[in-house]
């Protein structure tokens, strides 16, 4: 459409209030569109290197589109129509990554204790052998 442009505004230069998440704002003028429809689309990849540094073997992606409209045509006053919110979310389920699970306390002490009876048993057999 003429006069339309899209401005993203990533992470490190815009800061949103998005919680502990990261985001990515991303800022459409959309200008005489007439009767015409608008249809957003956003392709988004996540690699693998992303998905470990997550570390969370499900989590969700979520959209957010707010449409407004700004100006009317013939000098119209936009006081009664108010902004539109939309919210999109997507399941993420990580298969097949390596999962870490941290190890329990007991199996740490046990490999402590049965690693000191080794070491206990082979003082012993070098000592009955040195004599």
């Amino acid at each position: 459409m003429q006069g339309s442009k899209c401005l993203i505004l990533l992470p490190f230069l815009f800061t949103q209030s998005c919680g502990e998440t990261k985001c990515t704002r991303i800022n459409c003028t959309i200008k005489n569109f007439g009767k015409q429809s608008v249809t957003f689309s956003i392709k988004s990849r996540l690699s693998k290197q992303a998905l470990v540094k997550i570390g969370m073997p499900e989590f969700e992606v979520t959209s957010k589109l707010i449409a407004e409209i700004i100006e009317l045509p013939y000098g119209i006053k936009n006081t009664y129509i108010p902004p539109k919110t939309s919210r999109v979310g997507t399941d993420i389920h990580v298969l097949g990554l390596p999962k870490s699970f941290p190890i329990p306390l007991w199996i740490i002490l046990l490999a402590i204790l049965i690693g000191l009876i080794l070491l206990a048993v082979l003082a012993c057999l070098l000592w009955k052998v040195s004599k």
